[in-house]
This record gives C-alpha cells, sequence and structure tokens, in this order.
C-alpha cells in the first residue's frame, strides 16, 4: 500500500488490494489481465489523470490508514 499511500498512480488487481475499500478509476486502476493493464496504462498517459487519482489516493489512505483507525482495528480484534 506504500505507493497508494504516497499517492503514486497504482494499477493492481482487486486481489491486489486485499480487501480494502479503494475504489478502480477513482484512487487506484484495476486490471485483471495483460489487455487490462495496457488500457490502464494508456490512463495514466495524462497529466490531469494522474494528478486527480494521486491526490485521490493519498486522501483515501490517509483516512484508512489512520492512527484512530488502526487503534480501532486492534480493540476491536482485542475485545471479541
Amino acid at each position: 500500500f506504500e505507493p497508494l499511500t504516497r499517492g503514486f498512480p497504482t494499477i493492481t488487481s482487486a486481489r491486489g488490494l486485499a480487501g480494502y475499500k479503494f475504489e478502480n478509476g477513482e484512487n487506484v486502476l484495476l486490471a485483471n489481465s495483460v489487455v487490462e493493464y495496457i488500457e490502464c496504462l494508456k490512463l495514466v498517459k495524462s497529466f490531469d489523470f494522474r494528478r486527480k487519482i494521486s491526490e485521490a489516493a493519498k486522501k483515501a489512505s490517509a483516512e484508512m490508514f489512520s492512527l484512530k483507525n488502526i487503534e480501532k482495528i486492534i480493540f476491536d480484534s482485542l475485545t471479541v
């Protein structure tokens, strides 16, 4: 998740997200085949698109991986 938290435009598979709520085309690009990967590469050629998904990825990551959320996950797992 480091590339997403740093705002790097990221192409991965849905499995690679391990269930985290990133959104295809909004803050990450998902590809499950070579053809889909190539289509994603075409999208990231655009500077404006790269900037848009990069900023959205940083924002989503900051919310998902905030100290508050991590503490909640740990607390919830200890109190079950």
